[in-house]
């Protein structure tokens, strides 16, 4: 598993377990747009040869993914990850959530300047919007204090066991020779301790994360969260901008 691949899954599975950790009351109307929408995707016949082996295609300004995620409850979430706009050398990556119990875009420009050593990954800025439209910049110290994704690279301690080439099907369609992968994740958002253990399967033909499907359990002091993830659609142009 190459080291920018690991990088990538680090930053989709933090994501994903904050996206599972807080759990409100349901909200009937965002419960019914996000089952409504699930139902459209009957699972497609586009079928796509793999390698079996993991790669994440280079990034560019269109790409996106559409992903359904399911919890431990079985509460579904939709989320759309996307790369908008590039920055002299660096990305925008934007990720727009709806969870039955409230909606949320945020935006983190990310500069690969060694693709071969994630540790040197620069997380430069994040954009977050609430419910109410209202825009937050974090920068520098301040992505520190709100969490520290800046510090995902340097304090995580993991192993990965690479599995069997698999055949997977999702809505997006059928993946032959999709590369699993067994991760066990500790890292750190802030001072709060984060542990995961997922199960990932690869396919060449999926931009930005590289991932067909993923079901992981994780934990962060007392919130303990169980998800699968799967992609619904996705496109190597087209993307659209919360906030551009």
């Amino acid at each position: 598993m190459s080291k920018l691949s690991r990088y990538i899954t680090k930053i989709a599975l933090v994501i994903a377990f904050a996206s599972a950790s807080c759990a409100p009351s349901i909200r009937e109307d965002l419960k019914n747009q996000i089952d409504n929408t699930i139902g459209k995707y009957s699972v497609k016949t586009n079928t796509y040869e793999g390698t079996g082996k993991i790669s994440v295609k280079p990034w560019k300004v269109g790409q996106w993914v559409k992903i359904k995620g399911t919890d431990k409850e079985g509460n579904n979430y939709i989320s759309t990850v996307s790369v908008t706009r590039k920055d002299g050398s660096a990305f925008w990556l934007e990720i727009s959530t709806i969870t039955y119990f409230n909606k949320s875009d945020s935006a983190i420009l990310i500069d690969f300047v060694d693709y071969s050593d994630p540790s040197k990954t620069n997380i430069i800025k994040m954009k977050m919007r609430d419910e109410n439209g209202k825009i937050t910049d974090f920068e520098g110290d301040q992505l520190k204090l709100m969490g520290g994704y800046q510090s995902i690279a340097q304090t995580l301690q993991n192993s990965v066991k690479e599995g069997n080439s698999e055949t997977v099907t999702v809505p997006a369609g059928t993946f032959k020779n999709s590369k699993k992968v067994n991760i066990s994740m500790q890292t750190q958002a802030g001072v709060i301790p984060i542990s995961s253990e997922a199960s990932v399967w690869y396919h060449s033909a999926v931009p930005i994360y590289g991932w067909v499907k993923s079901i992981s359990t994780g934990s962060a002091l007392w919130t303990n969260t169980a998800t699968t993830e799967e992609i619904l659609d996705f496109g190597e142009d087209g993307a659209k901008s919360a906030f551009f």
